[in-house]
């Protein structure tokens, strides 16, 4: 869907929640968005809120390491894009001054 509508000139992106999926399963599959998405997506932390929803966090999302980990793939996967973040726009961001070691511009936090 995101790849025909990028074709017809619709802006195409997707709200994906870091921390629900083991690293490697999260990355093998977000690889695939890449070429279809034309705005940078927003990635945000898992929060879980209760007991029921400590069910759902990956093994290891409880640690910060893990989110670091998944910052710098993700810079990987779409720093060649050239989109990046807008922390502006996420709630629960991995990003607020730098992406892959440039300085972010536009509004912050």
């Amino acid at each position: 869907m995101l790849g025909r509508a990028k074709s017809a000139g619709v802006s195409t992106d997707f709200t994906y929640i870091v921390g629900l999926d083991e690293p490697e399963v999260a990355l093998r599959h977000l690889t695939d968005f890449v070429p279809v998405t034309t705005t940078f997506p927003r990635f945000q932390v898992y929060q879980s809120h209760s007991s029921l929803m400590d069910m759902f966090i990956a093994d290891g999302a409880r640690d910060i390491e893990f989110y670091l980990h998944m910052r710098r793939e993700l810079e990987e996967l779409f720093g060649p894009t050239g989109l990046r973040p807008q922390s502006w726009e996420n709630y629960r961001p991995l990003w607020y001054f730098t992406f892959a070691g440039e300085p972010l511009t536009g509004a912050r936090i």
